[in-house]
């Protein structure tokens, strides 16, 4: 018995091969094209499972991988910054020495020198507020507003608007909970004469010939004699400070009469102008420097300088209780420009911060009259806070390293991540290549021999 085969038998059974050649065509393409030997969950479940494992690692690996790179040039913009500071450091320990400033050309050579630290200065604080992309270097966690400022006179450095001296912020009177202590010892009082009038800062002025109220609440004149007397000019000088907004009050001692006065109450001084008592006359009182022995507030400077910015390089950052950050889980990448340069006052009195002594010693050079041994201590406290920045350096530069070994440790680890991929679901691509190259030859052969075996159709006839 024989079966007979039709045309349409045989259209319809070349029609289902070539579409099982045309989708061997589309699966070789696809693979050539993506490296991947499955493209859909159901054709290998297992390995779909690994694969789609893998990829997350991966995405993980590229993140951190990329915010290792970025951590790199941050650290590289923050070194920037301080090779800008120590430049100017090295300059300054090295050329303006008190012996560098004490040269034959004087006032006038001084007042040289004092307008390059002015301009030193200056070249400091723009240094600080130099930016990475859109963020600020040193601003600690308030990366959009640049953090340091200075007043026009150079006398006040704000750092994000808290004064690096004495920890107000910027128009802020003195805390209640702040006392400002200061004491000046008079060493040689007179002689005087009627009409001299000793000027004791802050626009307050004592006359000798005016009256005054003694310690026992007596109404006295002091003459000319009397303010030769220490202890009786330290109690005038007093009553006439307690006038001006300030309270004081005076000691007698065997190493000369001090004079102690504060401001603990908002809105008054929130420390006095003057470092040294002086007359109109002809130095007819000398008396010993302004100490402070301020107890500042520097809570909010403390806070700012121990601000941290983590970035996850794939340590496992961890959170406890509170919700911050576990050190050892993350790198922290901050860098507070306030740790840099300093703040609060040393055991001196004098100022930790950089920028504030730069201005301070060259106000010194700007006086009539150069006081030798004042610049000398701003010199030498200078010196020593601007050694903070080798330590900086080997901050940074231990940061780096880590940051550099991490970054080869996540491109190794990719290189791993890769290869398992490739094993899971991915082609060789040689073999891709091959299979593709065969599935386009078998279907050109397809349709060479379709043209063969399929007859021509009435319309071709008809053509």
């Amino acid at each position: 018995m024989s079966m007979r085969i039709t045309t349409n038998m045989i259209r319809g059974n070349y029609q289902k091969n070539l579409n099982n050649t045309m989708g061997g065509l589309e699966i070789a393409r696809r693979q050539a094209a993506t490296g991947r030997r499955v493209a859909y969950t159901y054709e290998d479940p297992s390995a779909s499972a690994k694969g789609a494992i893998l990829e997350r690692r991966y995405a993980r690996n590229q993140d951190y991988t990329t915010s290792a790179k970025n951590a790199l040039k941050w650290m590289d913009a923050q070194e920037a910054v301080l090779d800008a500071l120590n430049k100017n450091a090295i300059d300054i320990a090295e050329n303006y020495s008190v012996a560098a400033v004490n040269d034959p050309s004087g006032e006038v050579g001084r007042d040289a020198y004092a307008a390059q630290l002015r301009e030193m200065q200056r070249n400091m604080v723009f240094a600080l507020n130099n930016q990475y992309g859109d963020a600020y270097i040193m601003a600690g966690n308030d990366g959009m507003n640049p953090p340091f400022e200075m007043s026009e006179d150079g006398k006040h450095i704000y750092y994000r608007g808290v004064d690096v001296d004495t920890g107000l912020r910027k128009g802020e009177a003195v805390r209640d909970n702040t006392t400002l202590t200061y004491s000046v010892e008079i060493k040689d009082a007179g002689p005087f004469v009627n009409g001299d009038v000793i000027d004791l800062g802050n626009n307050t002025q004592l006359a000798i010939g005016s009256t005054y109220t003694d310690r026992d609440g007596n109404t006295q004149t002091l003459t000319a004699a009397d303010a030769s007397n220490e202890e009786t000019l330290a109690q005038a000088i007093a009553w006439k400070i307690n006038n001006a907004g300030l309270e004081a009050d005076y000691t007698a001692e065997a190493s000369g009469t001090k004079i102690f006065f504060k401001a603990n109450t908002p809105g008054q001084h929130s420390e006095p102008t003057t470092t040294r008592f002086f007359s109109s006359g002809e130095g007819k009182i000398e008396t010993g420097k302004l100490t402070d022995n301020t107890v500042y507030d520097y809570s909010t400077l403390d806070k700012y300088s121990n601000e941290k910015a983590y970035i996850d390089l794939g340590f496992g950052m961890k959170f406890d209780a509170n919700g911050d950050v576990i050190p050892s889980s993350a790198f922290d990448s901050a860098l507070p420009g306030i740790n840099i340069v300093g703040y609060g006052k040393g055991s001196s009195g004098l100022s930790n911060n950089m920028m504030s002594l730069v201005g301070q010693m060259a106000e010194v050079l700007e006086a009539d009259e150069f006081d030798r041994e004042a610049y000398e201590k701003l010199w030498m406290q200078f010196k020593e806070s601007s050694d903070n920045l080798q330590n900086q350096y080997t901050n940074i530069g231990a940061k780096y390293n880590l940051v550099e070994a991490t970054q080869k440790r996540l491109e190794k680890e990719a290189d791993g991540i890769e290869a398992q991929y490739k094993e899971a679901v991915g082609i060789d691509e040689a073999l891709a290549i091959k299979n593709y190259s065969d599935a386009d030859y078998m279907y050109n052969v397809a349709l060479k021999i379709g043209s063969t075996l399929l007859g021509q159709s009435l319309l071709d006839f008809i053509n």
